[in-house]
């Protein structure tokens, strides 16, 4: 089986440049889970941030999964980690990356939405199964702790099916300097150029006068 959206192609085998055989092959992976989320304001989060990019990885490897970072270029191909697909937000901030079997995820964010700061650490993901079904059981973060992106906010939604979970992913936006709040930076610019200018007449006043003095002592 593996991670992502069911994967599908054609073998060919060949020897010295002879084809051998052909076959088709669909990769048949059992339950899986719909893996979607939105990308939203941190300090609004029923705003929605288009422009987000994101690559998701699936473990392979032996083992427990690596915690370590993975580069935001790709993932070595002796890593353990396999590539599922990317995803972008849409105009909703809505990221969609079908559906997932079982297994360990890593998210990354490879781009942020304009005006918004790139987390450098990323996301571990969980897909378990739960009294015969899938369920996304957990995400963490991995990556040093200062550089921890923010978390996954869920909304549990009861229906007549069950219990539906939506996951908000918020950025922060980035640090604005004071000049651009606009108008009112004006007044303190023109009293630092009066006090600018006041500083330069007082300077050559007692420029001029100490050569004044200079003469009359001579």
């Amino acid at each position: 089986s593996i991670g992502g959206v069911i994967r599908e192609g054609t073998i060919v085998l060949t020897e010295e440049g002879q084809v051998l055989a052909v076959a088709k092959y669909i990769n048949v992976r059992g339950n899986i889970i719909p893996f979607t989320f939105t990308k939203v304001d941190a300090e609004n989060i029923d705003k929605p941030l288009s422009g987000a990019r994101f690559t998701l990885y699936w473990w392979n490897g032996t083992g427990n999964p690596d915690t370590t970072l993975l580069p935001t270029t790709g993932a070595s191909v002796n890593s353990g980690w396999s590539l599922v697909s990317t995803a972008t937000s849409d105009a909703d901030g809505l990221v969609d990356f079908g559906s997932l079997a079982a297994g360990t995820y890593r998210l990354i964010e490879t781009v942020a939405p304009g005006g918004y700061i790139l987390p450098k650490a990323q996301w571990q993901i969980s897909v378990v199964v739960e009294n015969g079904a899938l369920k996304l059981d957990r995400v963490s973060t991995v990556g040093v702790p200062e550089d921890k992106p923010p978390a996954f906010a869920v909304e549990e939604i009861e229906t007549d099916e069950g219990t539906i979970y939506t996951y908000k992913l918020p950025n922060m936006p980035e640090m604005r300097l004071p000049f651009t709040g606009g108008r009112k930076i004006y007044p303190f610019m023109a009293m630092g150029a009066s006090l600018l200018s006041t500083a330069a007449v007082v300077a050559v006043w007692y420029s001029a006068r100490g050569g004044r003095n200079t003469k009359k002592k001579t």
